[in-house]
């Protein structure tokens, strides 16, 4: 698990002096604060699910979560729904979702569980453009080599 703060308000990111104060960075970006000014600190879980993955969500319960969301209290937390290799964290009913075949917990319910108990919102991950997993699926809705127009001479 990865403690990460958003980008909002992090002195030496783009766009904010050294000097200048949260709230002053408000007209620089203003679609940075997802949930307003009172949202900070995060908690990012990042787990990107494979095919092999068996062990997912087993180790922890929400009781457990709630406890630790308790003692973080973090304004918000992200984890991923499907990451890069294209499976998802949750039993997807949808035809050609790639779901684990030996994952046995439904990780995205339990954090939404937790979260929702604690009244934190719950942001997630869905990695679209890269799917590993669809590629093999459907070759087709690949783009295998791409060259913009009028870049190609």
């Amino acid at each position: 698990m990865v403690c990460s703060c958003t980008q909002v308000g992090k002195k030496g990111h783009v766009g904010l002096e050294e000097n200048q104060s949260v709230n002053e960075y408000d007209h620089v970006h203003p679609y940075s604060r997802w949930y307003g000014k009172d949202r900070y600190f995060g908690i990012h879980y990042d787990i990107h699910a494979t095919k092999e993955d068996t062990l997912l969500g087993t180790e922890c319960s929400e009781k457990e979560l709630v406890s630790m969301l308790e003692l973080v209290q973090p304004d918000f937390v992200q984890t991923d729904c499907k990451g890069h290799p294209g499976y998802t964290s949750w039993f997807s009913e949808i035809n050609d979702a790639s779901v684990p075949p030996k994952m046995t917990v439904d990780v995205l319910q339990l954090w939404r569980a937790a979260t929702k108990k604690l009244g934190i919102p719950l942001h997630c991950h869905y990695s679209g453009i890269y799917d590993a997993a669809i590629i093999k699926k459907h070759p087709d809705w690949s783009v295998q080599y791409y060259v913009e127009p009028g870049l190609d001479s």
